[in-house]
């Protein structure tokens, strides 16, 4: 008797970014990023990021495909077919194999209302990002902790650096990145130095290098100027941080539910 049909739409979202791997003709693998445009049953549309394919690329119907998807709390894998020759940016393709899912503590996200300075380097040359990002991190040692006060649903930081005050933002927050909403319009791969502050005791500043993965235009009728929310995955960041992050995630997860338990009481 055949299994129940298995739902993709679970695993795979709209707008949401996958990883995909193209099993070409010469034997060689071509490796990429997308968004999923569409999905239907075992159909699935992605929209390839910047101008398409790497010039030269050339794809076949039939090739195998391998996409994975790291939204959620888990990295989910799958096994498709392409069902028509690339052209533009534009990927036609057919799941065809159970979805792997693997959970991964870096993925768990949550939704947080805390400080968040960023800003772009001039020079995008990795190496030259890393060793600002490096040399970031190792003067915060030397400096004294940020003052986190509560401003309305979240902590503002007060007297930063040259007495400056950093109001809360919303964001979705991991071990692995973040979203939140910028007024620059930014380009997948760009380079971004973060400073990201926990309320935590004694109040940390957590400094990290994303690079963006998308960008999506919010538009506003009372607003006249655009915002951007931007996903941006994390690229350099301190492991001990990133755990710091985490355990910062999962105490305010456990904060919630007690909170809506006692209301429910």
């Amino acid at each position: 008797m055949a299994g129940k049909p298995i739902v993709f739409e679970k695993y795979f979202l709209v707008d949401h970014q996958v990883n995909i791997g193209v099993q070409l003709t010469d034997n060689k693998f071509y490796e990429d990023t997308a968004a999923i445009k569409f999905i239907q049953g075992d159909r699935l549309q992605l929209e390839l990021y910047g101008d398409g394919l790497s010039h030269g690329v050339v794809t076949e119907a039939g090739a195998q495909v391998v996409i994975t998807s790291k939204e959620a709390w888990a990295l989910c894998r799958c096994h498709a077919v392409l069902e028509k020759e690339v052209i533009g940016k534009e990927m036609d393709l057919r799941l065809i194999s159970q979805v792997d899912v693997q959970q991964r503590r870096e993925y768990f996200r949550l939704d947080v209302c805390i400080p968040i300075l960023y800003s772009i380097p001039e020079d995008q040359q990795l190496r030259g990002v890393y060793e600002e990002w490096n040399g970031k991190k190792l003067a915060s040692g030397l400096i004294p902790s940020p003052a986190m006060i509560p401003c309305n649903e979240g902590f503002k930081v007060i007297d930063w650096n040259n007495g400056d005050e950093i109001k809360p933002c919303n964001a979705n927050l991991s071990g692995g990145g973040l979203r939140f909403k910028m007024k620059d319009s930014l380009t997948p791969g760009t380079l971004v130095h973060l400073a990201i502050f926990l309320p935590l005791v004694p109040a940390r500043v957590i400094y990290a290098v994303g690079a963006v993965v998308r960008a999506n235009e919010i538009r506003l009728t009372w607003d006249k100027h655009s915002s951007y929310s931007t996903g941006i995955e994390f690229k350099f960041i301190d492991e001990k941080d990133r755990e710091t992050i985490i355990s910062y995630i999962f105490n305010e997860q456990r904060n919630k539910l007690r909170e809506k338990a006692e209301k429910k009481g």
